[in-house]
């Protein structure tokens, strides 16, 4: 990352924003600010109950929601497509992006730092940029960016990374934070209580749109504590998704319900989908329907890793049978 080719800049994560975009947003802009690039953080959608969590725990205030990308300068982290960005980006100067996601299709007309790998989380990516500088972050930065690693990676147990664990060492060390399994359970115990949000806005709370093949689908990705509240969200977040993609332009919809609980015995997360077609879909890809035209899985799957490249194989081989 070169500072001389930045300018005032905005840096914000991906719409629904999840823990790991929003730490990474605010850890970056204070890194930017304090070698002389006037930077601010930014959010492009509401908060879901862990993030205000982390956020209050470290008291840090939540970053300005913006809507519209228009005539800006942005820095993107945690996504780098224009499916899961804010609005109207096309008109934005894109001056960089630090993302651990596939299917990068945002472009620019010159020249942009990108630093997209492989990676758990996209803080850990952000701590090399930090390391990269010898930077001195705070203590509670160094907390901030290490809960969006144990919240991408679900407490250093899903797509880590060498990267992953550098960081993770790292910033465990500089936050002070010496019981991070204690912390990530404070974590799913926040993530898992809605509070008073109703099912249509527990959908959109961790959502996000793709387009492959020029098919276009949202996979919303919620989460409950043990099988039974599980199987009974997985039904509301089916009315929902159905009722969404009527009322949209989406050809699928497809509902990931998370088991955060505690029990080995208990499956680990459920999958709904709408129309016909895409339980179809699903069927090829995975055939592990249970008859309701609810799918079940022992463990769970990331939407990231898992889920999304299912789907894209199975359109991509429909799109090449057609041909």
């Amino acid at each position: 990352m070169d500072e001389k080719d930045f300018r005032d800049v905005t840096v914000i994560g991906h719409k629904n924003p999840d823990t790991d975009s929003v730490c990474c947003a605010i850890a970056l802009a204070e890194m930017l600010n304090a070698i002389g690039i006037h930077a601010r953080a930014a959010r492009a959608g509401s908060l879901n109950n862990e993030t205000k969590y982390i956020l209050s725990l470290f008291g840090v205030q939540e970053p300005e929601l913006i809507t519209r990308a228009e005539d800006q300068n942005f820095i993107l982290v945690d996504h780098s497509s224009y499916a899961q960005a804010v609005d109207g980006l096309r008109s934005a100067d894109v001056q960089g992006i630090i993302d651990h996601h596939d299917g990068r299709d945002i472009r620019s007309d010159h020249v942009m730092f990108v630093r997209c790998e492989p990676a758990g989380a996209a803080a850990s990516l952000v701590y090399r940029e930090f390391r990269k500088r010898a930077f001195q972050f705070s203590q509670k930065t160094a907390g901030l960016l290490l809960a969006a690693i144990l919240s991408d990676t679900r407490n250093m147990t899903r797509n880590v990374t060498e990267a992953d664990q550098t960081a993770f060492g790292a910033l465990k060390a500089a936050s002070g934070i010496a019981d991070t399994d204690a912390l990530y359970r404070k974590m799913k115990e926040a993530l898992v209580s809605y509070g008073d949000m109703n099912d249509q806005e527990i959908f959109f709370s961790d959502y996000k749109e793709y387009e492959t093949e020029e098919i276009r689908y949202c996979i919303a990705d919620t989460n409950a504590y043990g099988e039974a509240a599980v199987r009974e969200m997985a039904k509301r977040m089916h009315e929902v998704l159905k009722q969404h993609c009527e009322a949209s332009s989406l050809q699928y919809a497809f509902s990931l319900v998370n088991n955060k609980g505690d029990d080995p015995g208990e499956n680990g997360m459920y999958m709904t989908a709408y129309p016909e077609e895409a339980v179809q879909l699903l069927q090829e890809a995975f055939g592990t329907c249970d008859g309701t035209g609810c799918f079940i899985f022992r463990n769970n799957l990331s939407r990231k890793t898992a889920v999304v490249p299912a789907i894209n194989a199975i359109l991509r081989k429909s799109k090449a049978e057609t041909v």
